[in-house]
């Protein structure tokens, strides 16, 4: 087997892109004892700190966000042609083996410099709709690996795409193993997303206007983004709520492991964790995300039974949905929607992209 020793990664801007990175990044080290990465992406806080915390290289790009093309399209081309430039530079001076393309507009002046240099690259698609920058690189990639069979074009080379589920880290593959809880609900984890969102923030804080003592035996875990977090924290002492609230959470596996629900933005990285955890959801898809994504990727798991869906409609949220799915599993066992949910998990998914690499076998 020849052994892979260097390789970028590029892409990210939040933690559903950069977390199947990191867990790629385990099973190759495992594989190879001296391999290499380098993660190559935007200037965006939440990425800086996740791979500074993972005890990883990370170079930023001048990289604007797509929409920008829109709004300020010299500017943005500015950005692009700075960013491939120095993209083109990385490459020479790493000289990776394979470029692997972790979504958002960030990986496209990497993927498409590595491409002119005819580097092998592959990428991960992480929904169940193909992203934007993936559908603009995907023709020149030498591999695609897919997390749903629903993100695979039609009539699509299936020597190229292959899907392979959306790669977790080894800490959250572990939580399969563990011993499932057959309570009743105890334990609720809400999450935005890696920067929190707000909206999800105040459907449930109108839950909890509602329901008032009939959640008091409850203990709320909640990552709330920065903007929310004192005002939300406040809201619990005065109401005398057991919970942990932070802004963000570095070691969510640990949280997953006391969580008898979620309710969460329908992210396909957060969905492949809480999947191998065995943790029934309440989806709240973002109702902008490209191509509709969160909305498909919610669907397709409330059709399997491991979670249930409520729109958000208006900036002045209607929680009543919410608040009735919450009164209705405070009462009943959640043991169909647990094992649904495990159905749905896919937790050797890193191992099978590492395969996807080694069959391609990209080392010159």
């Amino acid at each position: 087997m020849a052994e892979l020793k260097r390789a970028i990664f590029t892409g990210g801007g939040t933690g559903g892109h950069l977390f199947p990175g990191l867990a790629v990044v385990e099973e190759l080290r495992d594989r190879f004892p001296d391999f290499t990465p380098l993660f190559v992406g935007s200037e965006r806080g939440i990425e800086k700190r996740i791979l500074k915390e993972a005890g990883l290289r990370h170079q930023s790009l001048p990289i604007r966000s797509s929409s920008d093309l829109r709004y300020a399209p010299i500017s943005f081309l500015k950005s692009y042609w700075q960013s491939k430039q120095l993209a083109a530079k990385t490459l020479k001076e790493f000289k990776p083996d394979v470029v692997i393309g972790l979504g958002g507009f960030a990986s496209v002046p990497v993927v498409r410099a590595a491409q002119a240099m005819r580097i092998p690259t592959l990428l991960l698609e992480q929904n169940t709709v193909l992203g934007r920058a993936n559908k603009w690189l995907m023709n020149r990639a030498t591999k695609v690996c897919h997390s749903f069979e629903e993100s695979v074009p039609t009539r699509a080379d299936l020597n190229k795409h292959v899907v392979t589920g959306n790669p977790v880290r080894k800490e959250v593959q572990t939580l399969l193993a563990r011993k499932m809880k057959f309570a009743t609900l105890q334990t609720i984890l809400i999450l935005g997303g890696s920067q929190g969102a707000q909206p999800v923030n105040r459907m449930w804080l109108s839950v909890v206007k509602e329901m008032g003592a009939e959640l008091d035996s409850l203990q709320i875990i909640h990552q709330t983004g920065e903007l929310d977090c004192v005002m939300i924290r406040e809201e619990y002492r005065q109401r005398g709520f057991s919970s942990i609230t932070e802004p963000f959470f570095e070691v969510l596996p640990t949280l997953y492991r006391q969580a008898d629900l979620v309710i969460s933005r329908a992210g396909a990285t957060t969905l492949a964790e809480i999947a191998c955890a065995g943790i029934p959801a309440i989806l709240i898809p973002y109702p902008h995300s490209v191509g509709d994504h969160q909305q498909k990727n919610a669907e397709l798991f409330a059709a399997s039974g491991a979670a249930k869906v409520v729109l958000q409609t208006s900036e002045n949220q209607n929680s009543s949905e919410l608040t009735a799915i919450i009164s209705t599993l405070l009462n009943q066992p959640l043991t169909e929607m647990q094992q649904a949910m495990r159905k749905l998990a896919k937790p050797d998914a890193a191992t099978h992209v590492v395969d996807v690499l080694v069959e391609f076998n990209p080392v010159k």
